[in-house]
């Protein structure tokens, strides 16, 4: 099990996932409504996460690094969020991604070509992060309930575990880890103390 992005889920959380897998998907509802993320509370919460994910580096989306070296660029997105993104299409049914960019999410041939693409990677965080909003949205009465900040700071956990653990994370409150040893609630954390300075929690 691998979480969407960044590492890979540690063996305890996986094993709570595979415990919890029929119990986490409280008040599921597919036909609910997904609001598109706001650009102004999205673009707040991505330095956290680069932060996080390239820890400062001057050049950030040029790296490689991870679990086996296996995830790309300022915000390591790996070969399942890149699966998981690359064939993504808009409410009209056209394909978000052009035919060159989807070449670049190859993985793992075309990590190379990724890492030198600056804003394929801001495009493909964007979409990473609303495939799990949807994800979330649909499968949990509690996350559907709360602000757009609230729903912001689950999204950081979800970058971190992927959309499955931050559901199994809002039923249960038990934390994950990645491979690394960093608990996804630092991603939330991160992002909710820039929203609490900035008084915008509900």
């Amino acid at each position: 099990v691998t979480a969407a992005a960044g590492q890979p889920v540690d063996e305890a959380t996986e094993k709570a996932l595979k415990d919890n897998r029929f119990n986490n998907k409280e008040g599921k509802d597919l036909t609910s409504t997904v609001t598109p993320l706001q650009d102004g509370l999205f673009e707040i919460i991505k330095a956290p996460i680069a932060y996080l994910e390239s820890r400062g580096n001057a050049n950030p989306y040029e790296i490689s690094g991870g679990a086996n070296n296996a995830y790309d660029g300022k915000y390591q997105l790996g070969k399942d969020a890149k699966d998981t993104i690359k064939n993504m299409r808009d409410e009209d049914g056209n394909l978000i991604f052009t035919a060159a960019e989807r070449e670049k999410l190859n993985h793992p041939s075309n990590r190379a070509d990724f890492r030198g693409d600056s804003e394929l990677q801001e495009k493909a965080f964007r979409q990473l992060t609303e495939f799990n909003h949807g994800e979330l949205t649909k499968n949990s009465a509690k996350y559907r309930a709360m602000d757009q900040a609230n729903q912001l700071a689950v999204l950081g956990y979800a970058h971190n575990q992927g959309a499955e653990a931050a559901l199994e994370w809002l039923t249960t409150s038990v934390v994950g880890t990645d491979a690394f040893g960093t608990r996804g609630d630092a991603y939330s954390e991160a992002i909710t103390e820039i929203f609490t300075k900035d008084d915008m929690l509900g």
